[in-house]
């Protein structure tokens, strides 16, 4: 293993050199390499000092590399008082890695994410993702969606009723400030898009449910429309404004995903969706199902003389659009 460690090593010099590296880049490069190098050795209990001795496995806490580039290892107390263990803490510390008491052991936090059992019941709770934090020292980053003081307080008890201690878990959003704002933001710019530069569907091509969409998009446009990564969108008409529609609980609608497909002018892309594992029944009102991409007029360009000039821009913000009601007498479920 150590070879391999190594070899990469030398890997990233000889990138660094034939880079042109400055010496000061040089060091801080290497002396990062250097950092995740222990950071690697600790973790899979192997030593790094000139001793041979390691941190007893049961007595490891959360080994991080911060922002400020510095090896954290956190220890439970017990490995102070332990000969080999206090042996490797001092031979870390003379390597300038910050060795700290720690709160949780690795062990610990490993057996509590087995406690909580099959994926199933942990995302029931509220969870989206859940795995050992890499910034929060020991602890257990779960993901919530919604992230609400309620949701974590109902995945507080989801722990207590399998008797692990909340103590060891941090809660963070799925959806970031700035996420939220991306999203909201193409939601507007999709609603006030132009009428002759959206791709819609014509009324007669659409199938309405409570819980999915059976449609066509018509590309009524002279652009291609090309989807390119941008996950669909459920938006609904609340108050006068287009809003996110809430996902349920421990639902993750970022990986709604519908990944590079094109339209060209005038043809059609069928799609059958349905919502239902990510937003339930949908209750009466009104709603937008959007999809952003791009408009592309590839090939549009003019030679003369060899020279090639383009007569539009090649790329342009494009929407696919469809919106829909929800009335009392919408079915349950589209038809088969």
């Amino acid at each position: 293993m150590r070879k391999i460690i190594y070899f990469f090593l030398f890997i990233g010099i000889l990138f660094t050199n034939a880079c042109g590296r400055n010496d000061e880049g040089d060091s801080e490069f290497l002396a990062l390499m250097r950092l995740h190098e222990h950071a690697h050795f600790i973790r899979e209990n192997e030593p790094i000092g000139a001793s041979g001795t390691v941190v007893k496995a049961d007595y490891m806490g959360t080994i991080l590399i911060t922002e400020d580039a510095v090896l954290l290892v956190t220890v439970m107390n017990a490995a102070f008082y332990d000969a080999d263990s206090l042996t490797a803490i001092e031979e870390m510390r003379e390597m300038d890695i910050i060795v700290e008491e720690a709160e949780f052991s690795h062990n610990t936090l490993v057996d509590a994410i087995e406690r909580m059992g099959e994926y199933n019941r942990v995302n029931d709770a509220g969870a989206v993702w859940w795995f050992i934090s890499p910034v929060e020292r020991d602890r257990i980053m779960v993901i919530l969606e919604p992230y609400t003081p309620a949701q974590v307080s109902l995945f507080h008890a989801f722990l207590l009723e399998n008797d692990i201690d909340p103590v060891m878990f941090h809660f963070e959003p799925l959806f970031s400030e700035e996420m939220q704002q991306e999203r909201n933001e193409r939601i507007t710019r999709a609603a006030a898009f132009p009428r002759d530069m959206i791709v819609t569907c014509e009324f007669t091509d659409i199938e309405v449910s409570r819980t999915g969409l059976a449609f066509a998009l018509i590309n009524r446009t002279d652009y291609v429309f090309r989807n390119s990564g941008y996950g669909w969108l459920l938006a609904h008409y609340v108050a006068g404004e287009w809003l996110p529609v809430p996902s349920l609980p421990g639902r993750d609608t970022i990986n709604w995903f519908f990944w590079g497909w094109d339209i060209q002018p005038d043809g059609i892309w069928h799609e059958r969706i349905d919502f239902s594992p990510l937003f339930g029944e949908l209750p009466v009102g009104r709603y937008m199902l959007i999809l952003s991409g791009e408009l592309t007029r590839r090939g549009l360009h003019s030679t003369r003389d060899g020279v090639t000039t383009i007569i539009e821009p090649l790329i342009k913000e494009g929407h696919a659009v469809v919106t829909f009601s929800i009335t009392e007498n919408t079915p349950l479920v589209l038809r088969d």
